[in-house]
């Protein structure tokens, strides 16, 4: 879960091998720059844009991304695939975004909708939606959460279908599925893995336990129909008018070479080992490494290809939204490439899974994204994060050697951090058991204890990971970061950022920001080995 504040923005541009960014009025570009097309319309500003991108005046895709981590992860989509993109943190003012829209494929918004109550979301979003609008994009993406992390009272996103009626027309798109993330929809029901198990989403040890999203429901339109009263639908694969998806091929995605497509790190691996020997069903899909299956439909195809013809399916639905099955790059393909053809703008939810279909349904040449960073020595992990998956990580680190503990909320002292750091030791400090007694709003204590801890072990590492989604924005605000690029992208949607501030001790960390159900137990270890 995510805090935006007005103005800042991160990017992140490739230049030949390297990364680099650059600041282009309030916001930031991810993208090759190749053209070196200046951000913003000033070389000055130091911003690059994409050589491949936008070329008009206007976006391909505008975004709202419920969460900062989940926003990363949309800028990671696009990325990979060459799509230039410029992220804001919070709403910007409507001249920079103007300006992100001239020379960018993609422009986003990272919002707090996930952890707002229902009626602070229109608040919220509404005037978010509104200012995407004005730069006229093909797609408006509302990001949510791989996991459809929402409540009647939390995150609604019915309340954000409802919210949406009034700014746009036609039935709404709806894709939670991530395969790369290990998220699969299949008839309507999502399934989730964890530690190398595909679970229903209602069975996933850390959803079905979530603290302020319990999922205690599979199939996602029953569980968005208890949180809007506007009729919900699904439409299963097996009714995607494309002869090849009931086969159930899977295909490589050529900018995610040599990348697992189920899951994250060792869950990845674990379950592709599945694919291959322990899971029957996964073991009948055939694999091709064919980037475009029998020419993937493209945005502008005649009315008789693939996309057109899954687009007229959703249009056809009577219901406000309807949720939409993938198991697979080729279905996400197919579902990439009809959202390109139903009538503009297109509003659509959704998550990373989205972005990659949209994405993969028009791609680019891409640089290659740096597999590790530059820093070394010991790591620093604060933790907002309740998870399971996180818990289980601190626990790893532990084992491996690290000093774990609770964060103290109170000023409590750092001594024995600083020694561990400065001995080489790496260090956790977590918040799922921190003393929160007499603590009326626990996360902005949290984010604040953090953020001192972090400035305390500067001068004696670089290497910072903060777990949580809305612990992550609170947390590189308070340190005054005014932008993010990206450092490496060791494996998965694992992405290492560099921090980018005038504060000399800020400027250049190596910055994880984790959400909560990311990564393998042994994430932490796996970081500091790189």
């Amino acid at each position: 879960m995510g805090d935006g504040g007005s103005g800042a923005g991160f990017v992140v541009g490739g230049v030949g091998a390297g990364f680099v960014v650059g600041r282009a009025g309030a916001g930031f570009v991810v993208g090759r720059a190749g053209a070196g097309r200046p951000a913003g319309g000033s070389a000055g500003s130091g911003g690059l844009a994409s050589g491949s991108g936008a070329g008009g005046a206007r976006p391909r895709v505008a975004f709202y991304g419920d969460d900062f981590t989940g926003s990363v992860d949309v800028l990671l989509q696009f990325a990979r695939r060459g799509w230039s993109a410029r992220l804001f943190v919070g709403r910007p003012t409507p001249r920079d975004l103007a300006d992100a829209a001239a020379t960018n494929d993609v422009v986003g918004i990272a919002g707090v909708a996930r952890s707002l109550p229902t009626d602070q979301i229109e608040a919220e979003v509404g005037p978010a939606l509104d200012l995407l609008l004005s730069v006229d994009p093909d797609i408006v993406q509302y990001k949510a959460c791989s996991t459809a992390d929402s409540s009647p009272t939390v995150g609604s996103l019915g309340r954000v279908l409802e919210v949406s009626r009034s700014r746009f027309s036609g039935v709404v798109p709806m894709l939670f599925a991530q395969p790369d993330f290990g998220r699969y929809t299949a008839f309507g029901h999502h399934f989730a893995a964890e530690r190398g198990t595909v679970y229903r989403l209602d069975r996933q040890p850390t959803m079905s336990q979530h603290p302020s999203t319990p999922m205690h429901e599979s199939d996602l339109a029953e569980h968005l129909r208890q949180q809007t009263s506007l009729p919900i639908a699904s439409l299963p694969f097996t009714q995607y008018p494309v002869p090849e998806l009931r086969s159930w091929p899977r295909f490589a995605d050529p900018h995610l070479e040599g990348t697992p497509q189920n899951g994250v790190i060792s869950e990845v691996t674990d379950h592709a080992g599945a694919a291959q020997g322990a899971d029957p069903e996964l073991r009948t899909w055939p694999q091709t490494a064919d980037p475009d299956p029998g020419g993937a439909p493209q945005n502008g195809a005649n009315s008789e290809e693939p996309g057109h013809a899954l687009a007229a399916l959703i249009r056809a639905s009577d219901a406000a939204g309807v949720v939409l099955d993938a198991l697979d790059e080729s279905h996400l393909l197919a579902v990439g490439a009809a959202v390109s053809a139903l009538p503009r703008p297109v509003f659509a939810i959704g998550s990373g899974g989205l972005s990659h279909a949209i994405a993969a349904a028009d791609p680019r040449d891409a640089a290659p994204i740096p597999a590790r960073g530059s820093e070394t020595g010991p790591v620093l992990v604060v933790s907002g994060s309740r998870s399971a998956a996180t818990r289980r990580q601190a626990d790893h680190a532990a084992c491996a050697g690290w000093l774990v503990r609770p964060l103290s909320l109170t000023g409590g002292p750092l001594d024995d951090v600083i020694a561990a750091l400065a001995s080489g030791r790496s260090v956790v400090l977590t918040s799922d058991d921190a003393d929160t007694s007499g603590a009326a709003d626990v996360l902005p204590r949290i984010a604040a204890a953090s953020a001192d801890a972090i400035r305390a072990a500067l001068p004696h590492t670089r290497r910072i990971i903060v777990a949580g989604g809305d612990t992550s924005s609170r947390v590189t605000s308070l340190l005054g970061v005014a932008s993010l690029s990206i450092a490496a992208n060791p494996c998965a949607n694992v992405v290492l950022l560099k921090t980018h501030a005038t504060d000399p001790q800020i400027d250049g960390i190596e910055l994880l920001l984790k959400g909560g159900q990311v990564g393998d137990d042994d994430l932490f270890e796996a970081l500091r080995t790189l």
